[in-house]
């Protein structure tokens, strides 16, 4: 599967079993080489069932630079943030977010140097997963995340 690079809102189908996010640079470094301690980590996030939007986190998926094993998360585990603060990376950094197994890059997106900003996998339809691309600042909590109340109806 070839990379997506995704713009705010955006989102490409996942297909790996696990899978982890980590910062690079657009430029002075090779393509793919990872900045040094740049895993980025992951939030587990379930639906509540109120309001549209609101989520209950239920703790980090893994240490910064682990990854996320979609398999074993339990099924009411919809989303899986992966946040970057403001300030918290070099300019002309992105999120990448890459197969665990061999670090093939599934996608990518630019962050906004200024504003919190990140990704977020999803669940679809027949359990399966997607990204998306966060709004920059949407990063600023859980429940921020763009996607309204079931985001098991993505549109993947």
């Amino acid at each position: 599967m070839a990379s997506a690079s995704l713009a705010e809102g955006a989102h490409v189908p996942v297909v790996a079993t696990a899978v982890r996010a980590e910062l690079a640079r657009t430029g002075g470094l090779p393509a793919g080489v990872p900045l040094p301690e740049t895993g980025v980590p992951a939030t587990l996030l379930t639906d509540r069932g109120g309001a549209a939007g609101t989520a209950a986190v239920i703790g980090p998926a893994a240490a910064p630079a682990g990854p996320v094993d979609l398999r074993d998360l339990p099924r009411e585990v919809t989303r899986v943030l992966f946040r970057v603060p403001a300030g918290e990376r070099p300019p002309g950094a992105v999120l990448r977010l890459v197969r665990a197994e061999d670090a093939a890059e599934l996608a990518r997106l630019a962050l906004a140097p200024e504003a919190a900003g990140g990704g977020e996998l999803y669940r679809t339809a027949g359990d399966r997963w997607a990204f998306r691309a966060l709004p920059a600042g949407a990063g600023d909590a859980p429940s921020a995340a763009p996607g309204g109340g079931a985001a098991g109806t993505g549109d993947a």
